[in-house]
């Protein structure tokens, strides 16, 4: 049995409901990765941007690292310019005191420049950190890291 002092890894798998009303409460990190897609679909460079730590680092799907709010807004901008389409499943969140490590498997709907669109689902890795009283994204690999990308 573990203490209650111990955080605990959450190994449920489900859906995160990007919808006004979710169905399921979710925690204050998983609020914070929720409003980070969400910008992303909707369009909104700033909040997606404003969701990041400002020496937040961001990986690449050719692992390229991005360190800096301000750098990774450029590639957050041509990501929205593909008008993703992004359904995120909580795999495991681990939070301990003001840090959070969630892996999750996003599967995401990309427009490309010649009108088609394709479909990739990868392994992801979010580090966050509580910052004050806010939640903020630290380290963001949507495709996956260390060679956990697409399943």
């Amino acid at each position: 049995m573990t203490p209650p002092d111990h955080p605990t890894l959450t190994e449920e798998v489900r859906v995160l409901d990007l919808s006004p009303a979710p169905s399921i409460l979710p925690s204050a990190p998983e609020r914070a990765l929720v409003a980070f897609v969400d910008a992303l679909c909707s369009g909104d460079l700033a909040a997606a941007a404003s969701s990041l730590a400002r020496d937040a680092c961001f990986l690449t799907p050719d692992a390229t690292v991005i360190h800096g709010r301000q750098e990774i807004r450029a590639t957050l901008a041509q990501l929205i310019q593909m008008r993703p389409q992004i359904q995120i499943e909580l795999r495991k969140i681990l939070p301990v005191g003001d840090v959070a490590l969630s892996a999750e498997r996003w599967t995401m709907r990309l427009d490309a420049a010649d009108s088609s669109s394709f479909v990739r689902t990868s392994n992801s890795v979010v580090l966050l950190r509580r910052l004050e009283s806010a939640w903020k994204l630290m380290i963001v690999a949507p495709w996956g890291f260390g060679g956990a990308s697409a399943a």
